[in-house]
């Protein structure tokens, strides 16, 4: 996911890449039948949920758009 929205313009630079990957990881968790809250993966990652929040928003404008 994170490879397909860098080849469609996402940038990665002066991004953290514990954000990045979270975001990846919530986006997937909320297709999926195990659904992890944003709290649960912000801790686990040990990024701010408005890191999380912001980072998959921003994955989401370029996968789904």
């Amino acid at each position: 996911m994170l490879r397909k929205a860098s080849e469609k313009g996402l940038k990665r630079v002066g991004k953290d890449p514990k954000g990045l990957a979270a975001a990846v990881l919530y986006i997937a968790a909320k297709n999926s039948p195990s659904r992890k809250t944003q709290t649960d993966i912000a801790l686990t990652a040990k990024v701010t949920e408005v890191t999380l929040r912001s980072r998959a928003k921003q994955i989401k404008l370029i996968l789904y758009n």
